[in-house]
């Protein structure tokens, strides 16, 4: 879609004193999600691959997560393992019944929104496989005195590689969003994760836990692109001013004298711009390449150029479009409804 001639037009519509233009032309070119602000992630790819693991990394405990009961070794009660499940990974998995993983303190805000993530899975390729899982979030002061800010620990079913897609996490990926409140001075956030085990007509397996993030939401931000501006700036001083005195950006209507003229003025903080002293006088643009379906923002500043009292003038502007797709036959419209 194209701005043609008489894209935009400005013209005086009542002598009062000289008009002074400048304009900008944009668009929204599009809308999209930025990711949140990341407060705590793990995707177990740095620990120790280790049964009755401590989050060791290099033989060192990290302290990000903490297993309860206390872990013996060989009853893979916690245990860092890698999978070629899933696409491959490394995970922590568990195959005793109420053992849970809590996380270290985590820094959160007062009344914020937030989103949690994990990916909880019965770690076999065998399909049909199904442990119960509970996911809480606490804040507190400590892990052991935290209370809930889901009303207690929310219970879900992981399933067995493949489920719906086969080697893959990604429907294995749990999310649950929540607000903080009203937060104490030295309140964290804690994240457990407890295995339940099975029920009836579910054939168990170990449980899988991994890709683990706590985030703000993601917000929508709005990308703009410049189509057409145009501040007079580059101009010389002329009087009267043609297309070609304005590189052909712009066709004056009457290029007599004072008619369309490119003015330098003290006023305005100090500035060049195009003016007219004659009723009925306007400037055409040149055609401005749009896209069609798009959201515009036309800015133009309009000012009497004169420091004396209150000065004001009538005027009106338009933009006019001509569709080449043949939707209206190459005629020009104007996309206002008329002049403004």
């Amino acid at each position: 879609m194209k701005v043609k001639n008489g894209g935009l037009t400005m013209k005086q519509t009542q002598q009062m004193v000289n008009i002074m233009i400048f304009l900008c032309v944009g668009f929204i070119s599009g809308v999209g999600l930025a990711s949140g602000t990341v407060v705590f992630q793990d995707d177990f790819q740095q620990y120790d691959v280790e049964d009755a693991t401590d989050f060791s990394i290099g033989d060192i405990p990290s302290g990000n997560w903490t297993a309860e009961p206390v872990p013996v070794l060989g009853d893979r009660a916690s245990e860092i393992w890698n999978t070629s499940n899933f696409g491959g990974s490394r995970m922590w998995i568990s195959i005793v019944d109420s053992t849970q993983i809590t996380s270290k303190a985590i820094d959160v805000e007062s009344d914020t929104d937030y989103v949690f993530s994990a990916v909880m899975a019965v770690e076999t390729g065998n399909p049909g496989r199904q442990v119960d899982v509970s996911y809480d979030l606490l804040v507190g002061q400590d892990a052991a005195s935290a209370v809930s800010l889901l009303g207690g620990p929310i219970t879900v079913i992981a399933h067995s590689d493949p489920y719906e897609v086969d080697n893959s996490k990604a429907d294995h990926l749990f999310t649950e969003s929540f607000t903080t409140g009203t937060l104490n001075p030295g309140d964290k956030l804690f994240i457990v994760i407890t295995r339940i085990g099975t029920t009836a007509g579910e054939n168990g397996g170990y449980l899988a836990v991994d890709d683990i993030i706590v985030q703000t939401p993601p917000r929508q931000e709005t990308t703009y692109a410049i189509m057409f501006s145009d501040d007079f700036q580059a101009y010389a001083e002329v009087n009267p001013a043609t297309a070609s005195d304005m590189d052909d950006n712009w066709t004056p209507t009457d290029t007599t004298a004072d008619a369309s003229r490119i003015f330098e003025t003290g006023n305005f903080g100090g500035t060049k711009g195009w003016i007219t002293y004659t009723d009925g006088a306007g400037i055409v643009s040149k055609a401005i390449e749009l896209e069609s379906d798009m959201d515009y923002t036309f800015t133009a500043m309009l000012a009497s150029e004169t420091s004396v009292g209150d000065r004001m003038i009538d005027v009106e502007y338009d933009l006019i479009i001509a569709d080449d797709t043949g939707v209206t036959s190459g005629t020009p419209y104007s996309i206002l409804g008329g002049a403004v």
